[in-house]
């Protein structure tokens, strides 16, 4: 059973997976990956004393070109990771784009420090598969996962779908949270992002998720999202 979190006695992650265009044009995120003489002169410095905590590293697989990988990962293996988390695209994908699966195999076959696996982990089953090609994975890393299906850690630790009734709770929960803080106004502009990955469970209900993104009032969009919190999936 693979690891349903990363790095438990790790609290220190180099990031260098995010591709925001604001955080790259600092040369950090993704836009650390440029550079690979950078790289190393960085974790030269970093590992030139002893270090009082453990380090894990985030990392895609280059900047522009999956090709960039093998020399990105052998900068990595020259240092003792605590644990190196890959996000199996390239800055450029963003998020679209489908996982580059033979990259990541490489560093499954290639990584000295353990691995994690991230990257389009929606629901048990992509889970499941992760797990059947890399045996000896040590854990998975899910992100957007968590918002398609926010029940998807207890049905991997036990076997339990999320009910309708429960997402329905969930929501309500949420969107209750979210008007005490910030309005009816922004809130409703938070719960559209959300539903842009929540949606995916209703592949066949294109009417009401539009509905809910074109909605300007409270009322609107509890409807809309009403409608979609009934269906049992």
């Amino acid at each position: 059973m693979l690891l349903l979190r990363t790095c438990p006695d790790c609290k220190h992650n180099l990031n260098c997976g995010c591709p925001s265009g604001t955080v790259v044009r600092k040369g950090r995120g993704s836009g650390f990956l440029r550079d690979t003489e950078a790289m190393e002169r960085f974790f030269d410095r970093l590992y030139s004393k002893e270090l009082p905590m453990p380090v894990s590293v985030k990392s895609r697989l280059g900047f522009a070109d999956p090709a960039e990988w093998p020399a990105i990962l052998a900068v990595y293996n020259k240092y003792p990771l605590t644990e190196l988390i890959v996000h199996a695209r390239v800055r450029e994908d963003g998020y679209g784009g489908t996982p580059n699966m033979e990259a990541f195999a490489y560093a499954y076959e290639n990584s000295r420090a353990p691995l994690c696996y991230n990257g389009d982990i929606r629901s048990v089953a992509d889970v499941r598969r992760i797990e059947e090609h890399f045996p000896k994975l040590r854990a998975v890393m899910i992100g957007r996962g968590a918002v398609t299906d926010p029940g998807i850690f207890r049905e991997l630790a036990t076997g339990v779908r999320m009910t309708a009734k429960e997402l329905r709770e969930f929501h309500d929960d949420l969107y209750r949270s979210y008007v005490s803080m910030w309005g009816v106004k922004d809130t409703l502009f938070k719960m559209k992002e959300i539903w842009g990955y929540l949606g995916n469970r209703y592949p066949d209900a294109d009417k009401a998720k539009k509905a809910i993104h074109k909605c300007r009032s409270e009322g609107e969009y509890l409807t809309a999202a009403g409608e979609l919190l009934r269906i049992e999936i």
